[in-house]
């Protein structure tokens, strides 16, 4: 699932960051958003608005890569990865560090700067989740 994410995820950034030469799409910036109003709320045991708005950042960023592969694979990942959190306990932890590095995506305004800030994302969520 990681492997996946790894491949599918910074790329569908770099097409997306192409077609918008600002990197800074409505849709995706629409989802950080909500990822951060849901931070707000802090409630330790419902986290589902959190889960949603996390899952939407990188399944908008596909769907701004204008490639509907890519947008169709893109929702079961991360839906696996939130049923593992979810199932094992695991509680949203990793806010702060999610919520900066979506923004750093966000901002990064390049093609190659979006494709390695998402792959960074992506590597700060394995270690923060799998120690890995």
């Amino acid at each position: 699932m990681r492997g996946a994410r790894l491949l599918i995820e910074p790329y569908s950034a770099r097409r997306a960051c192409e077609r918008d030469a600002a990197g800074t799409a409505a849709e995706p910036a629409e989802s950080h958003r909500l990822m951060e109003a849901a931070a707000v709320q802090r409630v330790a045991d419902d986290f589902r608005a959190h889960l949603q708005a996390d899952s939407a950042f990188p399944a908008t960023i596909a769907r701004a890569a204008g490639n509907r592969f890519l947008s169709a694979v893109i929702d079961p990942l991360g839906a696996h990865i939130q049923r593992f959190r979810r199932f094992t306990g695991g509680r949203v932890s990793d806010t702060q560090e999610a919520l900066a590095e979506h923004a750093a995506v966000l901002e990064a305004g390049d093609a190659e700067r979006c494709e390695s800030t998402m792959r960074a994302h992506l590597e700060g969520v394995a270690h923060r989740a799998f120690g890995h």
